[in-house]
Order: structure tokens, then sequence, then C-alpha cells
């Protein structure tokens, strides 16, 4: 399934989502750096990016 959503992620996710627990992104068009601030979610269980043109690494 693809939404083909487009931009750039916010680089603050982690300060607005603090209590994010799933970010599954896949099969979109977003790109530009992936965020920083996912380094500080918690309580992350599962992450997605794939298939974007997203780069760097993932915090």
């Amino acid at each position: 399934m693809t939404n083909k959503l487009t931009g750039h992620l916010p680089k603050d996710v982690g300060h607005i989502l603090p209590n994010l627990q799933v970010l599954f992104a896949a099969k979109n068009e977003f790109y530009g750096s992936i965020p920083e601030s996912l380094g500080i979610l918690q309580e992350l269980k599962f992450l997605n990016l794939y298939d974007n043109k997203l780069t760097g690494t993932i915090p």
C-alpha cells in the first residue's frame, strides 16, 4: 500500500509526538534528512521508513 505522501518529515517530530509508538511511513515520497528527534522517542517500538528518498542514519 502506498499513499504517495511527499515532503520532509518534521524535524521536531520527537517533540511533537513524544509518546509515539509506531511510525509506518513506508512507500511514500518523503525526502530530506531523517529527523534526529526520532532518537528521543523512548516509547517507539516500530519504525518503517522503507522506500522513500530520505538520507542519513536512524538516530
